[in-house]
Formats: C-alpha cells, structure tokens, sequence
C-alpha cells in the first residue's frame, strides 16, 4: 500500500449521491472513515429548489474533509451502449460522433451527449460534479452476480424512465433507455397481446443503451478501468424467486360503495394509477424484447428470466404481466438510487487510488 494512501486512510471521506426526478431530487451523504461508515443523511427536495439551497444543505458536510466526492445519477436522454468497444462498428447502430464515449470492460461501449454533460456540469458547477453514473452500471453493480451469469434481462424503473439490458456472461448484447413521458401518447391505446412498435433511433433521443459513470475531471482515465470482477457479490438474488406480495391492489370498481370518503378516493386513485404505469412498463418492457429479438443488429437469445431493479414502487402487477404475458421468471429487489450512486462513487475512488 503506498505511504499516500495510507495517510488517505487517516482521514475522513464524504460521499454524496444525487438523483434529479422531475418531482424531487433525492440526497444521501455518507461520512466514511477507515471503510467504516459514520454517519449517514438522507433528504429529499422538492424539484425547484434552488441550486443554492441544495449548496447550503450539501457544503457543511464537505468541509468536514479534503476528500469529498459528489456524484450524479444521469438524467439525460441523450445516453446508450452498444455491444462493441469499435467506433467504426458502433456507427452501424447510431451516430456518436457529438458523443463522449467510453469502453467498458473491453467489451462494450458506453457513450452520452458531450453537450448535455457539459450543460449538467455547469448547472450544478456551484455543488460540484465529481462522476455521473449511468443507471445501466447501477443494473450492472447492482445484479453483480447476475449480469455475470447466464442470459438474462435486467430491468431499472425509475419515475420517469425504464432502463433495459441484456447480460450474458459479463457481455452486454442489447440496451435501451426509454422515458415513460416520450411514450405515453404510444402506450395509451395499445393492448397487452399486441406487441409494441418504438422507434428507438436517434432521433428519438438515443434510447438504445445506457451510460457509464464518467469522471469529468479524467474521462480518459475510465477507458482502462479494470473489471468489475473483484466487487463483493451482492445478496444472492435466487432467494427472491419467492418475492413477498404488494398489498396496493386495484380495488374494482363493482365492489366500490355508491358513497366513498375523500380518503377511500384518493387511495383508489392512487392504486388505479400504480396499475396504470406499471402497465406502461410491462408494455415497454414487451416492446424492447420484440426489438431484441426482431433486430438482426442483435445477437438474440430467448430469454427466461428478468431482475427488475424497482427504484419507482411498483406494484406486484408488474410482476404478473411479465409473467404471464411474456412467460419469464421474474425477481424483483428495491434499490435506492441515490444510495447505489454512493456505493459506486466508493468503488470509482478506490480503483483510483
């Protein structure tokens, strides 16, 4: 271990995850000293809250070290992957010549537009941006054991996005990055037996792939990050084969009371509307499988199984949709985002030093 890192470990680190929605922008800051987590902070805003706001709550903690790191989940739309390292080959899928790309694992390329980075490092240039994580490397680290297995689908829901990929063996074959808002008018009419047609092009804002976290500070120095291979396996995920019910099912409307209370509306409402972005999910989830196996691009395989990453509360119809409908096995796991981009900004520091 060098004398500099040893001194390193003296001192304390602060870590400070950030994920911007539409509604709300989620923090988790971390104190962490000899790999010992000593405090930690969790606070929500509401989405205009000024940038100053966020500053005055975020710098306290960042004067309590030298080493402090902040770190962003990407809001773009503008992001994706393809499965080649090769610029030449990954012109075959979308032009990436205004984007930052980089190779990750020697295997697959990431990229996200360079203009909208910048614009998001000058935003928030008064906080500070140390790394943007994509949410296809939270999928990757977060189904660690999985994504290295054998083929599957793996699913991130947040708010306003769905993130989808296929795994086989640590080798990316297939990606995409949709926003539930660009598919609305779409999904409003479509029907559960007809699969559906999304133009993922990109004009429709690169929605095939996903980002990795990228320092701005040295992006060239992520292109020889070493493998994720060495990162503790997460909790077995076989065990969640058996995936403990949600109790927010859609109360039918025949056997709803002429007469209900303000609160028995609301929570009707509520429920109804769970049911009906869950059901935009499965819809957009069924139409990225047709997409993958469609596509000659794609080195397609049918797939068995799906991790869903649920980072928007989804309720167990999700589940049952991709069950049923698209007869794959299905393992569900909460995550919470802003704590995954801590852990990630951890495992980035730790590789760097």
């Amino acid at each position: 271990m060098r004398l500099s890192k040893v001194i390193e470990q003296l001192y304390l680190k602060v870590y400070v995850g950030i994920v911007i929605m539409d509604d709300k922008t989620d923090i988790v800051i971390e104190l962490v000293k000899g790999g010992e987590v000593k405090e930690r902070i969790i606070e929500s805003f509401e989405r205009d809250t000024s940038h100053v706001q966020l500053q005055e709550f975020i710098e306290p903690y960042l004067d309590e070290s030298p080493f402090h790191y902040i770190a962003f989940l990407n809001p773009l739309a503008i992001q994706g992957a393809l499965p080649t390292c090769l610029k030449r080959k990954a012109e075959e899928f979308v032009d990436i010549s205004t984007a930052i790309t980089l190779c990750q694992d020697r295997r697959w390329m990431v990229y996200s537009d360079k203009q909208g980075l910048d614009a998001l490092k000058k935003e928030y240039s008064s906080i500070g941006v140390d790394y943007i994580f994509s949410p296809f490397l939270v999928l990757k680290y977060f189904f660690h054991d999985k994504v290295f297995g054998d083929l599957a689908l793996f699913v991130l829901t947040e708010q306003e996005t769905i993130s989808v990929s296929v795994f086989y063996r640590g080798d990316l074959l297939f990606a995409e990055y949709i926003s539930m808002k660009g598919s609305e008018d779409l999904l409003i009419d479509a029907e559960v037996d007809d699969p559906i047609e999304l133009d993922l092009g990109l004009e429709e804002a690169f929605d095939e792939g996903f980002d990795e976290g990228i320092d701005l500070d040295d992006l060239n120095a992520i292109e020889d990050l070493e493998d994720l291979d060495d990162l503790n396996d997460i909790e077995d995920l076989d065990t969640l084969e058996e995936i403990e019910d949600f109790s927010n099912e859609v109360t039918s409307i025949a056997d709803t009371p002429e007469r209900e209370s303000e609160g028995e509306q609301t929570s009707q409402k509520s429920s109804l509307d769970g049911f009906d972005l869950d059901f935009k999910r499965f819809q957009l989830i069924q139409g990225s499988l047709q997409h993958f196996y469609s596509d000659a691009k794609y080195e397609n395989h049918f797939i068995e199984s799906v991790y869903v990453a649920d980072g928007s509360d989804v309720s167990n119809d999700l589940k049952s949709y991709l069950e049923e409908e698209l007869f794959l096995k299905v393992y569900i796991r909460r995550i919470d985002l802003a704590a995954e981009i801590v852990d990630l900004a951890k495992e980035e520091v730790s590789r760097a030093s």
